[in-house]
């Protein structure tokens, strides 16, 4: 379980590290991309590139609970400290994924990012949350 947690957070770590970087991928034209992946409606341009860099560390630092809390790196960190950090980003990956299916997010969103968002984005968090609630 670990692992599929680590590896989905990397991946949406890596993902926000290219956008950081100003690339637009997987999808070409920003715009379409911005709707795929922001949802905003009416959105037309991707956020700027350290609003995607700030994503990319904090997914670092979800990275490092996670494996600090499955006891595969050391920290200084008190135990205390870890488990309030774990926690919390287990209340964030909650919300984020419950808020997706909520009909008052699902009325502001594009058509894409919602088809998108229903498939992966809400289950992804909720599995990042639920498989780090249980270690």
């Amino acid at each position: 379980m670990t692992v599929l947690i680590v590896l989905a957070l990397l991946g949406a770590a890596a993902v926000h590290l290219i956008w950081a970087l100003g690339l637009n991928w997987p999808i070409r034209d920003e715009a379409l991309l911005a709707k795929a992946v922001v949802g905003a409606k009416g959105i037309t341009r991707m956020p700027p590139r350290w609003a995607s860099f700030l994503v990319f560390l904090a997914l670092l630092v979800a990275v490092a609970l996670v494996s600090a809390q499955a006891n595969w790196i050391k920290t200084p960190i008190p135990d205390a400290v870890l488990n309030v950090g774990c926690w919390g980003m287990i209340l964030v990956f909650t919300l984020r994924g419950l808020a997706g299916y909520l009909p008052v997010w699902r009325r502001q969103i594009e058509p894409r990012f919602d088809h998108l968002n229903l498939r992966f984005y809400s289950p992804l968090c909720l599995f990042i949350a639920l498989g780090t609630a249980m270690l």
